[in-house]
């Protein structure tokens, strides 16, 4: 099978200031996250011109507390970052939701020089859609606008993303009235529900979307932002589209991968599940070849190792 990957996401932090329902994600077990020398070692590895871009997400990377350095450190290995983040500890103070640990405020102009994207999710047009998917901040619609009036007093390029499941799928045109307002937003990307990962498949009945719902939805949504003359890109991003595309660094530095099937359409009885293929460890000096490996050569799931972790 060729490889697609074309970027890695790296999971900077643990916490969030939120907790999402549908979550893919798989987070580290040790409380001493994986420090940045030992993740820019790493990335000193891999030739920039392979991997596009690194996109730097969590948990939520806010809630790192040298995130600074870290972006700034990367930025000078060549590589393009987009960074993925609820935002809320761009315009204030914020407490995560496991730790209640208290993030001081990172002003958005901190980040800008570093970051090529930033993604801020936006999942409903009121309060009420959103926490449907996103739960633990009670006025997080309004905090999505401040973080985007905010951005406005930089040239920091903002992509929105949006989850679509079943139950927003009938509110995607609403944020698109939204969005437009922010000339800040060059990129809407619409990532179809995917039941995998711990939250992911355990509430797969509660969020799964077909895909002649989501298709049909997205058309209709691309033909109402051209009728109103929006410039947002509207990407829509299928089940189908994401299969083998990421490589994924947890917060102990585990590069791995969902366990999905080597076939090219999603397939819900072999792609459906909360497990993971673990590549190796960035900070194992064994497995670094083994990463670059199926980074460059795109090696099947079924090939890669022999660990997969629950």
């Amino acid at each position: 099978m060729q490889n697609q990957t074309k970027h890695i996401i790296l999971s900077a932090a643990k916490d969030c200031f939120v907790q999402c329902g549908g979550c893919y994600n798989f987070f580290g077990k040790n409380n001493n996250i994986l420090s940045s020398e030992e993740i820019l070692t790493f990335l000193k590895r891999i030739d920039s011109t392979i991997i596009e871009k690194i996109t730097v997400s969590g948990g939520d990377p806010l809630a790192r507390t040298d995130i600074i350095y870290l972006l700034s450190s990367i930025q000078k290995l060549g590589f393009l970052i987009n960074m993925d983040t609820v935002g809320t500890s761009l315009v204030r103070n914020a407490c995560t939701i496991k730790s209640k640990e208290n993030i001081q405020q990172t002003k958005i102009e901190e980040i800008a020089p570093y970051v090529n994207m930033l993604g801020i999710p936006l999942d409903g047009s009121d309060n009420n859609i959103i926490k449907l998917f996103r739960k633990g901040r009670s006025s997080i619609f309004e905090e999505q606008l401040d973080i985007l009036e905010t951005a406005k007093r930089t040239n920091l390029k903002i992509c929105i993303n949006t989850v679509v499941h079943k139950d927003n799928v009938s509110d995607l045109i609403n944020i698109g009235r939204i969005i437009t307002n922010y000339p800040n937003i060059v990129e809407w990307q619409l990532f179809q529900f995917m039941p995998i990962g711990p939250l992911g498949f355990l509430n797969k009945e509660k969020y799964n979307i077909s895909d002649e719902i989501f298709n049909e939805a997205c058309s209709n949504l691309t033909s109402y932002m051209k009728q109103i003359g929006s410039k947002i890109y509207v990407h829509p991003k299928s089940k189908n589209k994401r299969k083998k595309l990421y490589l994924l660094i947890d917060t102990d530095g585990f590069a791995w991968t969902p366990f999905i099937s080597d076939e090219n359409m999603w397939n819900p009885q072999k792609d459906e599940n909360n497990k993971r293929i673990i590549i190796g460890n960035i900070t194992n000096p064994f497995d670094i070849e083994k990463i670059l490996k199926f980074i460059t050569e795109g090696v099947s799931n079924e090939n890669t190792c022999n660990r997969i972790a629950l």
